[in-house]
């Protein structure tokens, strides 16, 4: 706060050091670092903050201390409540431990020091929202100092109002757009953006116009020859002409993908309307100007997105930014890599994102690399644009905003052309286009269409392709879109085609060209885009390079994805999956709430072998989302540092601590192939528990316990396939009775007395026993054959397996029905000897049984467990029923016949579940296995957001 004597006579006094500290800082493009200063303090002249540093629209405080910095933290709390002369409230106020080896060097080399010393101690004080780290300090260098000023200098509060703010003047220029210009401007808006008159339009409309004027008012902050906006008219009031010609001169320096469209729809506009908009569009610009909002990473992409009313349609969410940051800090290599450094490897290195939507995981690359370069990078920004940074999408507007973004990191450095392209779906008498999946072929030729380019724009350039095994780093949030579901009479047979208005047909053609495409790789339609994604990013991904994919929660685990798996465990190294713990804070991107994980990995130069070693996943489970693109950053840094224990080695797992506070939990999970031993749990010691369960490891307590060899203690499971076989999918049995003829059967509601009955669909007010009865008739469809007929009907049987569970609402993993009966959508049949069916339902409605189900299943949805047919054979671990004597046989008869027809709760209340309570304890008799702790595994179960955030689904 003042200037303090340093440790004992003859030291560096922390002003020296504070001088220094802002020496450095200033040196930032657009910052301005003093220390020391008085009458920076409104109403408080005598007051000296250590280091303020103007960031341009917002402030930064740094107060130093040097060790044991015993006042540090309240002079933090008074300077968060510091007014400054000109500059406001602080952003937020670092804390920074001075290391007492500057007190004692010589002058002459404090920068030195203070710029190689790698452990300086800091934490930040963000406004009135938080303090991060809550407890200790963040470790790091004067970079990581910087970039912390970078990143807290905006702060979300902030963000927010400056959203709600944007978003309201977007509305009044949406109406005029659609209300009060006329029919020939309306049309010239159409024409200029390529869509239809519709809301989505004038939405597009108001943030191309508003994005162009923010970004004009941001370049004027840049260049001389650029007039502010304010400057334009003498009047105080703008003129559609004015604004024209200040557009078409920096129009005609660079930037044509920002300009190009907002200069031919403000030229349409009626003068009355366009001075209306222009105010509106003015007055926008410069508070986000001021503010600092628009240097918030992707701010007009994050309004786009949220404007895209199709998003859900095509599975395009926005990217949180501090999930973009937090990818691309975990994908890329650190501050030491020397690509970062060297101007030669810099503009060599190739960073992809084939589903790029409006930039935001490019810039989050973008930000890394300026975090991490020791280079002025503003020199060579038009060398990053033209080599470095590529960029795919199928909306035009998407990659307007991808290019207005990356432009903005160093507005006033244009460049002659960029690697951001706008990919055709669709098909005309050519042949069929699927946007970025066409990539999948390295000869696609892009085109200079998808190509933007800076100065007249008039230049062409070449055909360009993207040879495979020719990128450094993809990082990618691609569309999770299936085709699971896609029946005949639906008006989109193949959603993910179903964009632009491509009719059914086309749909359906280019379903069958991209399997063409795709033969041989990890995609399958049921799992969605994210496996064709992947695909195109393994062939595009060079030797040593790394890619960093956000996709679906049932990548770990679900069925269609077990060729992605493979993939991933066969050909990379150093795999990291990252989950989050708790509720919503599940997904990183916006408005789905769909479970995410983000999967980093690094290519090995060759196909893994039997003589290589078993790959691995290192698992981390974070409490929460990071709440900043700090945290992001800062949790990144501590993963990748942090070394986790092995799961199988029954040694607990490794705490993650931002701070002095833990953060998440990580784990060594080992891979088998495309079976991964990892998921998103409360408590890991849950995943442990049911790791060894499957491996019938001798078990105690709740945990594995490698000390207990004893058979007594070990419980034999062995995977269902090779002691039982599944019965048919549901669609070669039955269908609704609309036509088709892949199923011989059609279904009716069920009739006592039925030649064929069926268990189709799950009803959780019915079926809370394990004895249940068949909820659906079937009849022979006229034109089936008998044969067909036959087959279907001689895979009947009294076992069925639930394959759909929510557990906050069901009470069944396997249903058992008195008479043979066929399984339908819900319930598929279990075809294995007859004298082991009871045992085998009382397993699997064990708390054990649960619990190597839920270990199993995919678990994409909240509160619920999904698996194929194919899943319960290879990775459904089982009671070795075969294995079993005649008496335990007997024995297990009976409990099944006293407990069958008892009422049994959901999955979520098993402590409160007496009837499953007295299931387990009697089947761990009979298996004459002790010391499992189960209440121990009712309170994991239960407190467990999988298995209780459905409740009532």
């Amino acid at each position: 706060m003042t200037a303090r004597a340093g440790p004992g006579p003859g030291r560096n006094p922390e002003s020296l050091i504070n001088q220094t500290i802002a020496r450095v800082l200033d040196r930032e493009p657009g910052w301005s670092a003093a220390a020391e200063r008085t009458r920076v303090v409104a109403g408080a002249s005598s007051r000296r903050p250590d280091v303020v540093v103007d960031t341009g629209g917002s402030a930064v405080i740094l107060e130093t201390e040097f060790k044991p910095a015993a006042t540090l933290r309240d002079d933090v709390e008074k300077a968060n409540n510091f007014e400054l002369v000109e500059l406001g409230s602080p952003a937020c106020v670092i804390g920074v431990v001075l290391p007492n080896t500057l007190a004692r060097c010589r002058e002459s080399d404090i920068e030195a020091k203070l710029l190689e010393y790698d452990s300086v101690e800091y934490y930040i004080r963000i406004g009135n929202e938080y303090t991060f780290p809550a407890s200790g300090y963040l470790k790091g260098t004067m970079i990581d100092i910087r970039t912390a000023i970078r990143l807290a200098s905006v702060p979300r509060e902030l963000i927010s109002k400056s959203y709600d703010f944007t978003v309201n003047g977007m509305r009044k220029i949406v109406y005029l757009l659609r209300d009060a210009s006329g029919k020939r401007a309306q049309n010239a808006i159409c024409a200029a953006l390529g869509q239809r008159p519709d809301e989505y339009t004038w939405r597009m409309a108001a943030l191309v116009l508003l994005n162009a004027s923010t970004f004009y008012e941001d370049l004027a902050g840049h260049r001389d020859d650029v007039p502010p906006l304010a400057t334009l008219s003498t009047t105080g009031t703008i003129s559609k002409e004015q604004l024209l010609e200040a557009w078409l001169r920096v129009r005609g320096i660079d930037y044509a993908p920002i300009f190009d469209s907002a200069i031919s729809m403000l030229r349409s506009l009626p003068s009355g309307v366009g001075a209306k908009v222009i105010k509106t569009m003015v007055d926008i610009s410069s508070g986000l100007l001021a503010t600092g909002a628009y240097k918030f990473g992707d701010f007009y992409g994050m309004l786009y997105q949220k404007q895209l009313y199709d998003r859900k349609r095509v599975a395009a969410f926005y990217t949180r930014p501090e999930a973009a940051t937090l990818l691309a800090e975990l994908a890329m290599r650190g501050p030491n890599d020397a690509a970062w450094h060297d101007e030669g490897l810099l503009k060599k290195t190739r960073i992809a994102d084939m589903a790029c939507g409006s930039g935001s995981l490019l810039n989050a690359a973008y930000s890394h690399i300026i975090n991490c370069s020791s280079l002025d990078l503003s020199a060579i920004h038009p060398d990053i644009m033209r080599n470095c940074l590529w960029g795919f999408d199928i909306f035009p507007i998407a990659t307007h905003f991808a290019v207005s973004s990356l432009s903005s990191l160093f507005p006033s450095k244009k460049f002659d052309e960029c690697r951001i392209y706008t990919r055709r779906i669709g098909a005309d008498a050519h042949g069929y286009y699927l946007g970025s999946l066409d990539l999948i072929d390295q000869n696609t030729q892009l085109g200079i269409a998808g190509v933007r380019l800076g100065g007249s724009g008039a230049r062409p350039t070449g055909e360009a392709t993207m040879r495979h095994e020719s990128c450094d780093y993809v990082i990618m949030n691609p569309p999770f879109i299936s085709s699971t579901d896609h029946g005949e009479h639906r008006k989109d047979p193949v959603p993910q085609y179903a964009v632009f208005g491509n009719p059914p047909e086309t749909q359906r053609a280019m379903s069958r060209h991209d399997k063409k495409l795709f033969k041989d790789t990890c995609a399958h339609g049921n799992a969605g885009f994210g496996t064709y994604f992947l695909a195109i990013c393994h062939k595009k991904i060079k030797p040593g390079g790394r890619f960093g994919l956000i996709l679906p929660d049932t990548v770990l685990s679900g069925e269609s994805w077990s060729k992605a798996r493979l993939l991933v465990s066969e050909w990379y190294d150093n795999i990291t999956v990252v989950s989050v713990r708790h509720g919503s804070d599940g997904t990183y991107s916006a408005d789905t709430e769909m479970h995410e994980i983000m999967l980093v990995a690094q290519r090995r130069k060759s196909r893994r072998t039997a003589k290589d070693d078993r790959p691995r996943v290192k698992f981390v489970q974070l409490d929460r989302m990071p709440r900043s693109r700090l945290e992001a950053l800062a949790t990144a840094k501590y993963i990748k540092s942090t070394a986790a224990v092995d799961l199988e080695d029954a040694m607990g797992h490794t705490t993650l601590r931002i701070g002095d506070e833990p953060a998440g939990s990580m784990i060594s999970c080992p891979i088998d192939g495309d079976r991964w031993w990892c998921r998103r749990v409360a408590d890991v010691s849950m995943l442990e528990f049911a790791y060894g369960l499957v491996r019938s490891l001798p078990l105690s307590g709740g945990g594995v316990d490698p000390s207990r060899s004893t058979k007594k203690q070990a419980i034999h499971l062995t995977k269902l396939g090779k002691i039982a076989k599944m019965g048919k999918l549901h669609r070669d049995i039955a269908d609704s009775g609309r036509g088709g003829i892949r199923a011989p059967f059609k279904r009716l509601p069920h009739a006592p007395g039925s030649k064929f009955p069926c268990l189709w669909a799950n009803d959780v007010k019915a079926q809370n026993s394990i004895v249940v009865l068949p909820d659906t008739s079937l009849e022979k469809k006229p034109e089936a054959g008998s044969q067909a007929v036959q087959d279907a009907w001689s895979t009947k049987t009294r076992l069925h397996l639930n394959n759909n569970v929510g557990y906050g609402a069901q009470k069944l993993i396997a249903a058992y029905t008195e008479k043979p009966t066929l399984g339908g959508r819900g319930w598929p049949n279990v075809l294995i000897d007859e004298k082991f069916e009871k045992a085998m339902a009382v397993w699997c409605n064990s708390t054990l049984g649960l619990l190597s189900y839920w270990s199993a299943a995919g678990s994409q949805q909240r509160g619920r467990g999904i698996m194929g047919v194919t899943a319960f054979r290879k990775h459904f671990f089982v009671l070795d029923v075969t294995r079993l004597t005649k008496r335990q046989l007997s024995l297990f008869d009976k409990l099944f016949d006293r407990l069958c027809k008892q009422a049994l709760h959901p999955f979520s209340d098993l402590k409160h579940d007496k009837v499953r309570r007295d299931l387990d304890a009697s089947m761990l008799k009979i298996l004459e296995v002790d010391g499992i702790d189960m209440d121990q595994l009712y309170e994991w179960i239960s407190t467990d957001p999988q298995f209780f955030a459905c409740a009532g689904s």
